[in-house]
């Protein structure tokens, strides 16, 4: 598999503080971004492709991850008798 470098531009003290701070958990910019890049490839780049490229590169397909699906918005619970009606005296 053949490989191609990123060059991209990053305010030098925000990359200082974050090598200082990944350092302390022992990553480096470089392992994160390749996860991030691996991340948006899954996500992105539908699987059929993902499997040619793997055929292509290796011989092997690659495994099918499942995406993750958004969790829909609770819905209320609905009441059997209805709507409550408002009941005034005259």
């Amino acid at each position: 598999m053949k490989t191609a470098a990123i060059h991209i531009t990053f305010d030098e003290e925000k990359l200082g503080a974050l090598n200082l701070y990944l350092g302390l958990k022992s990553l480096t910019v470089e392992s994160e971004l390749q996860v991030a890049l691996n991340g948006l490839y899954q996500r992105h780049v539908p699987s059929q492709v993902q499997n040619f490229i793997s055929l292509r590169n290796d011989g092997s397909p690659e495994p099918v991850v499942p995406k993750p699906k958004r969790p829909r918005p609770a819905a209320e619970p609905k009441d059997s008798a209805g709507p409550a009606a408002e009941v005034t005296a005259p």
